[in-house]
């Protein structure tokens, strides 16, 4: 039996969609339809409409390509998303999604979607190199590749902002109002950076609608935080042996689940707020404390991971030198963020290594060990930056680093957006491959690479790895 609207009402001990999808409107759109989306901002939309109704669901647009698509619409864009804690398991399908657009297929499908008057909210989990911001994370990179060719051609956008600008531009001939922008990628002012990249774009050409986006529009911060694994076949086999029906699409997630969200909204939103989400003035501690802990430790762990021959986070877990490890490198990056009250670093921190204790995810190693020049500078570089400022050295921040270099020089499969200068490293002795590492300006800062104190221990803790 597959999954589709004609099955859901032979699906027995599993949660329904509790709203008449066939009547429910879209109000959002998320670009970059992919897991995490599915099991993070849409789970807590179907939450909302399952108790409060409301217009608010959801038409995704793919960037690159019609998987999603493939995948979702023949079973009428519902999902399974299945909760696993140790032996527990829970399931309900998901019903949020009304839509979704390949982008390539139909430009103008998706422009006009996006300056629908019934849209007041658009998310993005495009990853940290969506954006279009050069190293240092401010400017507009106009030479990537996709940047370029939508400021040659911005009737036929490819990137996020091509999108979002043309349709805003259609939005201001319309008078159909200004919308909440928001992104939900691990980025630190995630909000403020797409605010930097889009106002930028526009201003290429059309300085005009820059001030009307500035003016109608908001772009929230938000720190979003739960761990959902990549889906394979095997995935959607077992799926199918454990509850008797077909989903092409399953999700698979932990009972954890955070949201925090900057109170900046352009027009109505969600009762996201009365599901879980947190409405906070500053998102900044929170960010901090994610991405330096959690993010920080799944580097580290996916980086020894790969090379202790650990397929997934929970199996690195077990190795005690490993989880040694992640602890050292959580006691140092707590001096450098300080939570508001009533949250504990402590409690975050224990109940992060009962997460990565949590077997039943299978949170693979090298899905996380994936895009570290984008990663590294979000985790890693404020921390070291942040001690050296103190005139302190960073061991267990210079230790993730070592890991890294040691991954990129073991001859395992490399996705990155710098493969090609990483390659080199394999062929080099250690230091020059560690000098070579440290002086891509994409990645660290001058008053890192010159630091003779990091330079001394990451070489130490590669020479030990």
């Amino acid at each position: 039996m597959k999954l589709n609207n004609d099955t859901l009402s032979q699906l027995k001990g599993i949660r329904l969609p509790d709203y008449d999808r066939a009547t429910t409107r879209a109000g959002i759109v998320h670009i970059g339809v992919g897991a995490f989306h599915r099991a993070h901002q849409a789970w807590y939309t179907e939450a909302v409409m399952n108790r409060f109704g409301g217009d608010w669901r959801i038409i995704g647009v793919s960037l690159k390509r019609p998987v999603m698509r493939d995948q979702l619409l023949p079973q009428d864009g519902l999902y399974s998303l299945v909760t696993r804690r140790d032996e527990q398991v829970e399931c309900q399908i998901v019903g949020a999604l009304a839509n979704i657009l390949v982008a390539p297929e139909d430009p103008s499908a998706v422009v006009t979607t996006l300056a629908d008057p019934n849209i007041y909210i658009v998310t993005l989990t495009v990853t940290e190199k969506g954006y279009g911001l050069d190293a240092a994370g401010g400017t507009l990179d106009s030479e990537q590749s996709d940047i370029a060719y939508d400021l040659a051609n911005p009737k036929t956008p490819r990137s996020a902002l091509g999108f979002l600008a043309s349709a805003l531009a259609m939005r201001r001939q319309t008078n159909s109002g200004g919308l909440t922008l928001m992104s939900c990628d691990n980025l630190s002012h995630n909000g403020d950076k797409l605010r930097a990249a889009l106002l930028q774009f526009i201003e290429h050409s059309d300085a005009s609608l820059a001030e009307w986006v500035a003016t109608h529009c908001t772009f929230p911060n938000t720190m979003v935080d739960r761990i959902v694994p990549a889906i394979t076949d095997q995935h959607r086999e077992e799926f199918a042996r454990e509850f008797n029906f077909e989903d092409s699409a399953p999700v698979f997630t932990e009972p954890f689940s955070q949201w925090v969200i900057e109170h900046k909204f352009a027009g109505p939103v969600p009762a996201w707020v009365k599901v879980g989400a947190q409405l906070v003035d500053d998102v900044a501690p929170f960010e901090a404390a994610k991405l330096r802990t959690l993010n920080a430790s799944h580097s580290l762990i996916a980086y020894l991971g790969c090379l202790f021959d650990c397929e997934t986070v929970a199996d690195a877990m077990q190795n005690s030198t490993i989880r040694q490890m992640v602890t050292a490198l959580m006691a140092e990056t707590e001096k450098t963020f300080t939570l508001p009250e009533p949250f504990s670093v402590s409690d975050y921190q224990a109940d992060l290594l009962s997460r990565f204790d949590n077997r039943a995810l299978k949170h693979r190693c090298n899905q996380i060990a994936m895009d570290g020049s984008q990663k590294i500078p979000q985790r890693i570089v404020p921390v070291i930056e942040w001690h050296l400022q103190r005139e302190e050295l960073p061991r267990q921040s210079c230790r993730v680093i070592a890991a890294w270099l040691a991954f990129l020089r073991s001859g395992q499969t490399i996705n990155d957006p710098l493969v090609n200068e990483f390659l080199t490293l394999q062929a080099m002795p250690a230091d020059q491959a560690l000098d070579t590492l440290l002086n891509l300006r994409a990645i660290f800062p001058q008053v890192i690479a010159s630091h003779k104190g990091v330079r001394e221990c990451i070489l130490h803790s590669l020479n030990s790895l």
